[in-house]
């Protein structure tokens, strides 16, 4: 029989990609549980009666496949939604290529940048690797030239013998030939590839999601954007939290945000290495400048400004 409710199809449907591979079952979810019925009754349960409801509620049903990452794809690449009832046939998307399914985008983008980050990781120490083979081979050519090199210089001081160091200089010739060659295989193969963020790490060091903090959210996100270090958290403020940034060798921004026990949304200090114009237009010279904002937009602007120092 047709499921009840769109939230029993969207189980049967999570519960068709457990028994096609697609995804590993969550031990005590009914996705899980209905994943031992078989595929004939289980297809009855992956949508509801009201055929009406059912293409009203399309943009609910939906689900969200993980794409298997590689080096050159971005992570917003990864997750992909598409109509359960139909697969991912019509999207072009060989079955190779799928990861995982999951009924949320949420759940699909925190798989998707756990398997990117690893993806990432692992290229990263590829061309972490190359580099080094690369910086060996120079070494064992040098080696061999200098070998080559006296074998030259003995066949000169003895003309005579010279025959007996050619074939040794021959050989070696041979030997870097065959080094260089592969020297220019690693360096055409290299990657740009750029170490990726732990997100997990940068969200435990962000500010706690409640009452006092909460206003504070989104500056925080354009701080660790620009590259900000979570540097402490000050419960003898109101909500306050310092991050830092190394500017050069000599100086360190400094950047502190707290809602204020005197009523402002947001209240900013700040600190930094160069002089620098606000976007209200209150200049500030090397050092500190304390700031109320009647605005998360107006603390967002100069935040903004500041940060990419």
């Amino acid at each position: 029989m047709p499921a009840k409710t769109e939230k029993q199809a969207i189980a049967a449907r999570i519960a068709g990609a457990i028994k096609k591979g697609l995804q590993k079952p969550k031990s005590g979810t009914a996705s899980a549980e209905m994943a031992k019925m078989p595929m004939k009754s289980l297809k009855k349960f992956q949508h509801t009666k009201d055929k009406k409801q059912k293409k009203e509620n399309m943009g609910v049903a939906s689900m969200y496949m993980v794409k298997n990452p590689l080096p050159e794809m971005k992570e917003s690449d990864l997750v992909v939604e598409f109509n359960p009832l139909e697969g991912v046939g019509p999207l072009n998307i060989n079955m190779n290529d799928v990861h995982s399914v999951y009924a949320s985008a949420e759940d699909a983008q925190e798989i998707a940048a756990e398997v990117y980050k690893k993806c990432m990781d692992e290229a990263l120490q590829l061309e972490e690797k190359k580099g080094k083979v690369g910086d060996k081979l120079k070494k064992t050519i040098d080696h061999l030239e200098k070998k080559r090199k006296e074998h030259i210089d003995m066949a000169k001081e003895d003309p005579k013998n010279a025959s007996k160091h050619k074939e040794h200089i021959a050989k070696i010739a041979t030997q870097i030939d065959d080094l260089i060659s592969k020297m220019e295989r690693i360096e055409k193969s290299k990657k740009n590839v750029e170490k990726v963020e732990d997100k997990k790490e940068l969200k435990k060091s962000t500010l706690k999601e409640n009452t006092k903090h909460s206003e504070l959210v989104d500056l925080e996100k354009i701080l660790i954007k620009n590259g900000y270090q979570f540097a402490g958290d000050d419960k003898g403020f109101s909500g306050k939290a310092t991050y830092e940034k190394k500017a050069d060798e000599l100086n360190t921004h400094e950047i502190s945000l707290f809602k204020d026990y005197e009523g402002s949304p947001v209240r900013i200090l700040y600190f930094v290495s160069e002089d620098y114009t606000f976007a209200n237009g209150k200049k500030m010279n090397r050092g500190q400048a304390d700031i109320r904002y009647n605005s998360i937009d107006d603390a967002k602007k100069d935040l903004e400004g500041v940060s990419k120092l």
